[in-house]
């Protein structure tokens, strides 16, 4: 052969498909004597006839491409029906209240799900030698309950708050649940329009289901006219409703108190400027703004830089920076291109989320950074590297990963023990392996060797759908 050819070739079924040759002159195998003895206009015109046979073939191939697509595009609908057939029907609790991990009561259907906690703060009283609660956190939420796993929509709820008197902490509890009441009246009720993609797979509704307003798709569903004046009442009340989830859930303002105040959950929009005006915030006010948007964070994940022996651990860290990119967060995290590392910062880049990455000077000069970060922050040291990480985050997640991501998440829940960071901090116990650090932590406060009160921010989440919830 008067040549070495080098093929770059690659199919991945319903994806990519790519033919690529190189040719390189072998001078030790080329023998273009017969060649040289031949007139240059001849030299050219067998090198033209060459070239045409070259393109022809080249034309052949770029038909059989397009066959090619046509093929794929087949496959790449088999894989989203096989996908669609595959989803599992959604678990739930038959309208009933249960209660599961943590003292933690939950409520759902097919549609809807409704949970809630109540955590006592405590003191220790010395005079009865025994911890007594001093007043009682309430949180509770109304998600959705679709098969869908890539998170919920929040309905409404509120974070932690804060009751001096139990009494009238179970009296506006109950006050929620049977506002909410209608929700869970059938196993599987019509979906809102608002909702209906988080019940559908690949554009197509799953099966059991109706959407408000449209046929069962089983009859040829068409939308039904809805009268105008009904249109404009579901939508004033919904805005109203929201309004409300927003101010009870998000408003939190200093007003003395080193826990801030929480404004009730008003009922009309007079009862809401009036709420605000309380605690000083009018339409002038920047803020009055602030208070109906979403609460986007800087959220810091702890994670190796192997991949380990599992898969499952670079498909959940993927979706997890999925999650963190398409709901507006951004990403702290150690910086790196490898392991799962690199896995949750592609994945929240993908997503059209920010990444920040704090790598030290010498992980640099070993050309370990990502490239394509949203900002690179470099330090000098490791110490210097864990103060930043946590200095950006609002929140704070340790995925399965070794003892630097141990060490990492140690110094945070250090922080909160002494009050000095006020965060969540979630091991993410992906198919259990956080359950010795849980029993761990138990076994600290049944040896008094720490207390529920220093504890009280750390969270255990099974699944991606509990970190969301944690951090909503």
């Amino acid at each position: 052969m008067p040549y070495s050819s080098y093929d770059h070739d690659k199919l991945e079924t319903a994806e990519t498909m790519r033919i690529e040759r190189r040719i390189y002159f072998e001078a030790k195998d080329g023998e273009i004597a017969p060649y040289v003895s031949l007139p240059l206009e001849q030299l050219h015109a067998m090198r033209e006839e060459s070239a045409a046979a070259e393109q022809a073939i080249f034309n052949d191939l770029s038909t059989r491409a397009a066959a090619w697509e046509q093929q794929a595009g087949k496959t790449l609908l088999l894989d989203k029906a096989i996908e669609y057939t595959r989803t599992t029907v959604v678990q739930h609790t038959s309208n009933e209240w249960q209660k599961g991990e943590y003292d933690r009561y939950t409520r759902s259907n097919r549609v809807y799900q409704m949970n809630y906690h109540i955590y006592e703060n405590t003191r220790y009283d010395r005079e009865k030698q025994q911890s007594v609660p001093y007043s009682y956190s309430l949180t509770w939420g109304v998600y959705t309950n679709s098969p869908n796993r890539n998170g919920q929509a929040k309905i409404a709820g509120q974070d932690r708050k804060v009751f001096s008197d139990k009494a009238a902490m179970e009296k506006y509890l109950n006050g929620r649940i049977k506002a909410y009441d209608r929700l869970f009246t059938e196993i599987s009720p019509p979906i809102p329009q608002e909702y209906a993609e988080h019940f559908k797979v690949n554009g197509m509704l799953l099966p059991g289901y109706t959407i408000e307003g449209e046929e069962p798709p089983q009859q040829q569903p068409q939308a039904a006219a809805i009268p105008e004046t009904t249109g404009q009442q579901k939508e004033r009340e919904h805005m109203s409703e929201q309004f409300s989830i927003m101010i009870g859930n998000r408003s939190r303002f200093e007003a003395g108190d080193p826990g801030g105040y929480w404004l009730d959950m008003p009922a009309t929009k007079e009862q809401l400027h009036e709420a605000m005006q309380s605690v000083g915030i009018t339409a002038d006010n920047p803020a009055y703004t602030c208070i109906m948007e979403d609460k986007i964070m800087n959220i810091t994940v702890y994670l190796g830089a192997n991949e380990g022996r599992e898969p499952a651990l670079k498909t959940a860290v993927r979706e997890l920076g999925a999650w963190i990119g398409e709901h507006g967060h951004t990403l702290v995290y150690g910086g790196s291109r490898v392991g799962l590392m690199g896995a949750v910062a592609e994945s929240a880049l993908a997503a059209g989320g920010k990444v920040i990455g704090v790598e030290p000077r010498f992980f640099i000069e070993q050309e370990l950074q990502l490239d394509g970060l949203t900002e690179l922050i470099v330090t000098e040291d490791m110490t210097d590297r864990k103060t930043k990480m946590i200095e950006l985050g609002d929140a704070f997640i340790a995925f399965p990963g070794g003892t630097g991501t141990l060490e990492e998440i140690a110094e945070v829940m250090s922080k909160l023990a002494l009050n000095q960071l006020d965060a969540p901090c979630i091991f993410y116990n992906l198919n259990g392996y956080y359950d010795h650090m849980k029993a761990l932590l138990d076994h600290m406060i049944e040896m008094e060797l720490s207390t529920k009160e220093r504890q009280k921010k750390i969270y255990f989440a099974n699944t991606l759908e509990e970190v969301a919830a944690l951090l909503n």
